[in-house]
């Protein structure tokens, strides 16, 4: 038995989520590596690694359908 999902997401906010991931993985290491060259501080360079990773992560939990079982 199907059941429908509680939470129906737009095309449009699925795609915001999924931009905000995608661009948080590609972006984080590379901001890290910006300000460690600039600052030459790595405790600021993993703040910023770890800022995109919560980005990250939030936007995955935002996008995850909840279980719903099928009995």
């Amino acid at each position: 038995m199907y059941v429908r999902n509680i939470w129906p997401l737009s095309s449009v906010g699925f795609g915001l989520f999924n931009l905000m991931r995608g661009s948080s993985m590609f972006f984080g290491p590379m901001l890290m590596g910006v300000i460690r060259d600039a600052t030459n501080s790595w405790d600021l360079s993993f703040f910023s690694l770890s800022i995109f990773t919560a980005m990250s992560l939030v936007a995955a939990f935002l996008m995850h359908e909840p279980y719903s079982p099928s009995f």
